[in-house]
């Protein structure tokens, strides 16, 4: 029988379609109050993510304290479009539309995390969703803004540790306490916003422990390995921030450091390699504005960061590798005045460090990395039509000891369109022609990693990635309903991917055995390949009415990717095909919310690699909010998850056959603003 790429689309679309064209009607205030807290939306010029048009969600206030987890893949994996691979607990790096890695940048207040997560999925990210004030997520042409080649997506996780502006009543502070069953974690969040005269002060930290992860039956897929848990996947991290800023009518400056230690388990695969990961990170920031400086200037902004990131990778309790980077990055932007109906912004950006690894097995050599880019992004207002223009040029060069040097030259362009053909109702057609120089990692590896239980082969001479992505968006709004639909096309042209080849190493024999049957690792080997991606993301929220003094209001979402090289062979580690139902109440103090959602089983999961199943998961959560004025506010919440206790391999992850998602569990908390 012969399968389509799209499985129970066929269904699927016409409905949101026909929704999308039916009969207007204006929507109510009351009605537009219960809208989901979720805004895909465009963020405001001010945020420098200029994406107007491009399909981005924004997740901030009461919604980012409900969807905040350990790692950013798992607090961004309900947006449409986004899974979550996982590694373990400790490590969950965001996924969109099938991307991950180099594909999708991942920013800390509009500069790069400056990790190491992008170089290998067994590496946490440094970003800490518990203490962000908003998660956007940018498409399109805004993407150019911070980097090439993100045919996936940007992050920008802003937490305000370099104050912009003092709180309006002299002070803000919040605390928060929860506790998560299903990982027996406690987490502990303190932040504190001051400011008197010019100065603004900004003080945060968190403390988060956990156990091994409970699950229901046994962590390998087999049904062997131990029961009821997944072993080695306890974790224990904290940070602390500090920020001080000047703050005037003419603009801000100001500095911050933050200092983070995170210490996760790896999964075991059966072999005899307890893996576990001793991380520490130094952040330095500097960031200012000054309003019209001068003529046809709007604003100038401007910051900077040196990172000092290291990370130990313990087998039982040895130190085995070790991995440093240390880098600058700075940025300048210029806002232009509006001119007529052109609005846009111009900057440059630079970065430099050096990556290196240590140990008996370490797998990279010491490379230098040089980068320097330019960019911009134009914005065109003509009547019902909104035109968006944007561009980046970027030279990198990594020079490793011992080994040539590489050199490319990225260049990157984008334009869309969005048509308003009345009040409610919008279409947008974007497109992007994307390149993405090779990372270190993909060029550079040779040796055994037991954090991803593999032996990692890169391949010198890699060339330039080159994407051509096609994206059609659908919005309407009307009394009964609101709805979203984005379709998406994407050609890319030597694709870089990880593969299993098929080849086996003996830790015993320390040498490639094809007849390997004890302490084996399979080998990854960086190759190119032209692949397509197509996909979509659709959602509409239906407003129910008014009952016990609280708004109703049902939720159907659904997402898919497909992703193929040109030999026919399936490209490894996507998403399935998800779909589902959510149920929210609110009213002014409580809201509560259902939420189901079906996984279907990824049966194109790649070459040499293993199906997973299918699942069905339940969540349940409600919150109450208490407000006093001498006090503060009090907010109580609890999420009952998983309530199916479903086994749930992430298709995106690379331990899926050793280490399920949590089983069932409840989190409850308590926060504090006064």
């Amino acid at each position: 029988m012969r399968t389509t790429d799209f499985p129970r689309t066929t269904l699927a679309l016409p409905c949101f379609v026909g929704l999308l064209l039916g009969a207007p009607r204006p929507v109510s205030a009351d009605d537009a109050q219960r809208m989901e807290a979720v805004t895909v939306s465009a963020p405001a010029a001010d945020d420098n993510a200029g994406g107007v048009f491009a399909p981005a969600a924004s997740l901030e206030g009461s919604e980012l304290r409900r969807r905040a987890a350990t790692t950013l893949g798992a607090t961004l994996e309900r947006e449409g479009g986004v899974g979550n691979a996982s590694f373990g607990p400790g490590v969950g790096q965001p996924v969109i539309r099938g991307q991950g890695g180099g594909r999708v940048q991942v920013l800390q207040n509009g500069l790069g995390s400056r990790d190491v997560s992008a170089l290998s999925p067994d590496h946490a990210g440094t970003t800490e969703p518990l203490l962000a004030e908003r998660i956007d997520l940018l498409r399109g042409p805004a993407t150019l803004l911070y980097g090439s080649g993100l045919i996936g997506g940007a992050v920008n996780v802003q937490d305000g540790r370099v104050p912009e502006k003092a709180p309006d009543q002299g002070y803000a502070a919040a605390f928060e306490q929860r506790y998560d069953s299903a990982l027996d974690q406690n987490a502990s969040v303190l932040r504190l916003d001051a400011g008197k005269g010019p100065l603004a002060l900004h003080a945060d930290g968190f403390y988060r422990d956990s156990s091994d992860v409970l699950i229901d039956g046994h962590a390998n897929r087999d049904g062997s390995g131990p029961n009821g848990r997944v072993p080695n996947t306890s974790a224990r991290a904290k940070s602390g921030t500090a920020g001080l800023s000047w703050v005037g009518g003419a603009g801000f400056l100001g500095v911050a450091v933050n200092r983070l230690e995170n210490n996760y388990g790896i999964p075991p695969d059966g072999e005899p390699h307890n893996v576990r990961i001793d991380l520490e990170q130094s952040r330095y920031d500097l960031k200012g504005e000054l309003r019209a400086p001068f003529a046809l200037t709007r604003k100038l902004r401007f910051s900077l960061a040196h990172t000092d990131y290291q990370h130990v990778e313990l087998e039982s309790g040895t130190a085995a590798t070790k991995f440093l980077n240390e880098t600058t990055e700075g940025r300048l932007e210029w806002h232009h005045e509006p001119l007529g109906p052109l609005s846009g912004l111009w900057g440059m950006q630079v970065a430099g460090g050096t990556l290196n690894s240590l140990g008996d097995e370490a797998i990279l050599p010491k490379t230098a990395t040089a980068n320097a880019a330019g960019f911009a992004l134009e914005t065109l207002e003509l009547g019902p039509w909104t035109w968006q223009f944007a561009l980046r040029g970027e030279r990198q060069r990594l020079t490793p000891e011992g080994r040539p040097a590489a050199e490319h030259v990225p260049i990157s362009g984008a334009a869309s369109t969005t048509w308003h053909w009345n009040d409610q109702d919008s279409v947008s057609l974007g497109f992007t022609r994307s390149e993405r120089a090779p990372q270190a990692a993909e060029l550079y590896s040779d040796g055994v990693h037991h954090a991803t239980h593999s032996y990692e082969r890169g391949t010198p001479g890699l060339r330039k990635e080159t994407g051509h992505n096609l994206e059609l968006g659908l919005k309407t709004e009307r009394s009964w309903y609101r709805a979203r639909l984005d379709l998406y096309h994407n050609w890319v042209s030597d694709y870089i991917y990880g593969h299993y080849t098929g080849e086996l190493f003996d830790h015993a024999l320390a040498d490639f055995n094809p007849a390997c049957a004890g302490d084996c690792a399979p080998v990854l080997e960086y190759r190119q390949r032209a692949a397509t991606f197509k996909g979509y993301e659709a959602q509409v929220v239906f407003p129910l009415g008014d009952y016990a003094g609280g708004g109703v209001d049902l939720t159907l979402f659904s997402d898919y990717v497909r992703g193929r090289f040109d030999n026919g062979e399936d490209v490894p580690r996507l998403p399935p095909l998800r779909f589902g139902s959510q149920l929210d109440y609110s009213r002014e103090r409580w809201s509560a919310y259902a939420r189901v959602t079906r996984a279907e089983p990824q049966i194109h999961p790649g070459a040499n690699e293993a199906p997973t199943g299918g699942y069905v998961k339940l969540d349940l959560g409600t919150r109450y909010t208490l407000r006093t004025d001498k006090a503060g506010e009090f907010t109580v919440f609890a999420n009952a998850k998983n309530l199916l206790d479903a086994d749930i391999r992430s298709a995106a992850s690379y331990l899926r056959q050793y280490s399920p998602e949590p089983g069932r569990g409840a989190e409850v908390g308590l926060r504090w603003n006064f």
